[in-house]
């Protein structure tokens, strides 16, 4: 045998198996804790405050998909850890792509339920009042975990065919050594050969290192960018103008009690350029004592200290342009009295959508709740 052979799989192989484990890993903790387990704590606090209990267990559904996310997580750190013994080659050939494997079932898994949960969500979702109800079912391939999925199978690819290269030489490298003439000079022969692996190793081991950085730093950029998308809607705000004008008119035999459930003001919609069905609407108001309500649509019952009901003239469930909504005081607080003539309030309009993905912030308006009138 010409010097020290080693007959376990090629380091060359070893090292560039074990950085594509590490890079995969780097790129789905990335998107993982930059995007995946926000969005999931976001999309569990909004169907909480449905108040429905279609939303309610889609909520209770999410949440146990974020269990399952970071069930995941930990598994990517147990790849990292692996990848780093087959760089070392203290893990057998088939111990990272097996672990890859497993992950990838665990993604699916954790996608083909969170498609089941969704579907049953929306089939709940009526297209009379809701203007984006799905046309067709979610599948486990539209969901976050099935993205890193295929990151994972992309990794294995490229990891279980090195690992097979690995496996044949491993089982050729002490045949074909043993098979080489030994000259006199074996030992310096095998000497060069060695050193010659060396270099080519430190080579291989330095270009790993450069693609686990800048791979680590695309992920990032492209994560960031996922966790600060850039507003379409940013000029079509503006084109939304509301009015704020008093709720009260005593021709009728109503007047402003001292007691709650007093209507307060009228906010109109003088310019928008699109429609929004009722639930998805708020309105933040602020008497002029400085305490702050926000208002929910009647419908929701949340309790928050005002509501608001629809003037829905073209009653087709959604607020446009000539239409308006009324604020009230819910039936347990008294914003606003009418033993002191009435009070200013300043209305906020916000305005969301069914998947969280737009929110429109209005100005201040500001309208005065006069008893008197």
């Amino acid at each position: 045998m010409i010097g020290e052979t080693e007959s376990k799989p090629p380091k060359i192989l070893r090292i560039l198996s074990g950085s594509t484990g590490i890079l995969m890993s780097v790129v789905m903790i990335l998107f993982i804790v930059g995007f995946v387990l926000g969005v999931n704590a976001d999309n569990i606090s909004g169907f909480q405050d449905e108040g429905t209990s279609e939303g309610d267990d889609f909520a209770d559904a999410i949440g146990i998909i974020q269990i399952l996310t970071y069930v995941s997580l930990l598994f990517i750190v147990g790849i990292i850890t692996v990848s780093v013994l087959t760089m070392m080659n203290k893990s057998a050939w088939w111990v990272l792509p097996a672990s890859i494997m497993l992950l990838i079932l665990l993604f699916a898994g954790t996608a083909f339920y969170m498609a089941q949960a969704a579907n049953a969500y929306y089939d709940a979702c009526d297209s009379e009042v809701y203007y984006n109800c799905p046309t067709q079912d979610e599948t486990m391939f539209d969901q976050d975990a099935m993205f890193s999925g295929f990151c994972g199978i992309g990794g294995l690819l490229i990891v279980g065919i090195m690992s097979l290269i690995i496996r044949a030489k491993s089982r050729n490298s002490e045949e074909k050594y043993v098979s080489l003439a030994i000259p006199e000079d074996g030992e310096v022969l095998g000497s060069q050969i060695a050193e010659k692996d060396d270099k080519k190793v430190k080579v291989v081991l330095v270009i790993s290192v450069i693609v686990i950085i800048l791979g680590g730093l695309l992920a990032y950029g492209i994560g960031n960018a996922l966790m600060n998308p850039v507003m379409a809607d940013s000029e079509d705000d503006a084109n939304f103008v509301f009015d704020v004008r008093d709720a009260w008119d005593s021709s009728d035999g109503h007047v402003m009690s001292e007691d709650a459930g007093d209507a307060l003001v009228v906010v109109d919609m003088l310019q928008g350029n699109s429609e929004r069905h009722w639930e998805f609407v708020s309105i933040k108001i602020v008497a002029e004592t400085g305490e702050s309500y926000t208002c929910e649509w009647w419908q929701l019952s949340r309790n928050s200290g005002c509501e608001f009901d629809e003037l829905d003239v073209n009653e087709d469930g959604y607020w446009a342009v000539g239409e308006s909504l009324i604020v009230y005081e819910d039936s347990l607080t008294n914003i606003c009295s009418g033993d002191n003539g009435g009070c200013e309030i300043a209305v906020e309009v916000n305005i969301g959508s069914m998947d969280g993905s737009w929110e429109y912030n209005s100005e201040w308006y500001y309208g005065y709740a006069d008893a008197a009138e």
